[in-house]
């Protein structure tokens, strides 16, 4: 058999023994990155220092990385076939109050809540939810940690389509002020807005899974041990 056709057969078999989850997240990971990569077509200036580079590479670094810990290794989602529908779902709601809350935003009616609170609701119901089924205190934080993670790379794929839908407007512009960061580019001293939001997302696409990881992980635990503690309860 030629290499090309073995590959294609290897990539056939890699697809069909995909779960949803894994479908649903390696899809917004790839939408993700062809985001980022679009964003330079608004602001080519964002790629003509090194620094500017290195923030696009490690954009596309860490998604590939997230990627790769959902298909192999200690974490990926065969190893967690017990737990992905509480992460496929967890994370899709999540994703979908937290661009709900953002587009909200854009259009001038921002709801006036901490996006922190996602993030810690998610973790909690998530990790009680898997605790619960499993009685097991490590598939609670598992759980918490990857529905984050899946809802952010979902989230990511939202937060740049709506602010290149909105670029260059006035309800753009206004959610960027509401959100505060015209106020921190005055602050910096940089001379290009445009640059500037640009990187803000970038910095967002980066350090969203991140946070994702740590809140799931802290707050996983409490859900777990919740989940543990209600269900002796319930004997």
């Amino acid at each position: 058999m030629s290499l090309p056709r073995r590959l294609a057969s290897s990539s056939a078999v890699l697809a069909s023994s995909l779960l949803p989850v894994q479908w649903v997240l390696m899809t917004a990971l790839a939408v993700d990155g062809a985001l980022v990569l679009a964003g330079l077509g608004l602001v080519p200036e964002a790629v003509r220092s090194p620094a500017g580079i290195g923030r696009v590479l490690a954009d596309l670094g860490l998604l590939a990385l997230i990627g790769a810990a959902a298909l192999v290794g200690p974490m990926a989602f065969s190893r967690l076939r017990d737990i992905d529908d509480v992460c496929l779902c967890a994370g899709s709601l999540f994703a979908f109050v937290y661009l709900l809350h953002l587009l909200l935003g854009f259009s001038g009616r921002p709801p006036g809540l901490n996006p922190w609170w996602f993030f810690v609701v998610t973790a909690l119901v998530a990790s009680a939810w898997a605790t619960l089924r499993t009685h097991q205190f490590l598939r609670g934080v598992a759980a918490a940690c990857w529905a984050l993670v899946v809802g952010t790379a979902i989230w990511s794929a939202g937060l740049m389509a709506m602010s290149y839908a909105y670029w260059d407007t006035a309800d753009g512009y206004a959610f960027w002020m509401s959100d505060g960061a015209i106020s921190d580019f005055h602050r910096s001293g940089g001379s290009s807005l445009p640059l500037f939001l640009v990187q803000d997302i970038e910095g967002a696409v980066f350090f969203h899974p991140l946070r994702s990881v740590a809140v799931g992980a802290a707050c996983g635990a409490v859900g777990a041990a919740g989940g543990l503690g209600a269900r002796r309860l319930l004997r």
